[in-house]
């Protein structure tokens, strides 16, 4: 059986993570939000953790513009991506095709 993380681990990951964060927000350039050059207006959506909430706020992305577009999908369980990628899907036909991907 492997270790499982320790809340000092967890915590450690963690800070590392938010200073990180901090750090690029605060470089003067977010990337996040830096033009590419292309002005198709597609919004593109990855969806970390698919559960109810990463399914739904994805559905809410979905419909707040016909230009969204979910371009990926991540969770720890495969079953719960595949789910999600089921229920996001825009066509009967979208929802059957196998990727190996997700």
């Amino acid at each position: 059986m492997t270790n499982p993380v320790t809340r000092r681990d967890f915590v450690k990951t963690s800070v590392a993570g938010a200073s990180a964060l901090a750090a690029f927000s605060l470089s003067g350039t977010n990337m996040a939000f830096a033009s590419s050059g292309r002005s198709s207006g597609a919004l593109r959506v990855g969806v970390i953790g698919s559960g109810g909430r990463g399914t739904g706020a994805a559905m809410n992305a979905l419909e707040a513009s016909p230009d969204t577009r979910v371009v990926a999908l991540a969770d720890l369980f495969p079953d719960r991506a595949m789910s999600a990628r089921a229920s996001l899907a825009p066509s009967p036909s979208a929802r059957t095709r196998p990727s190996s991907s997700v």
